[in-house]
């Protein structure tokens, strides 16, 4: 294989896995999101306050947060470094 197809086929994998993640976090956002809300709101009304601050802000776990789980699970990087060292030291 020369240089050229090899760059195409890494710029192809590359664009397919930044879809990959786009589609997710839109699925994501679009499907989870409704069930995740009724469900603190459930927690919120049935729950006694111990006076404990969020940390991190209900609207940014929604957005960047899940963003940031979608990138991980599809990041080819994120998703190939175990399997490459696993089997690097695998007798």
């Amino acid at each position: 294989m020369n240089s050229v197809t090899v760059r195409t086929l890494l710029v192809r994998g590359m664009l397919a896995g930044v879809a990959a993640g786009v589609l997710a976090f839109v699925f994501a956002y679009l499907v989870g999101e409704g069930p995740v809300d009724a469900a603190i709101a459930f927690e919120s009304a049935n729950s006694h306050e111990h006076g404990g601050e969020e940390l991190v802000s209900r609207s940014v776990q929604s957005t960047a947060g899940l963003a940031t789980g979608c990138w991980s699970s599809v990041s080819p990087s994120a998703a190939s470094r175990p399997w490459r060292s696993a089997s690097r030291w695998a007798g």
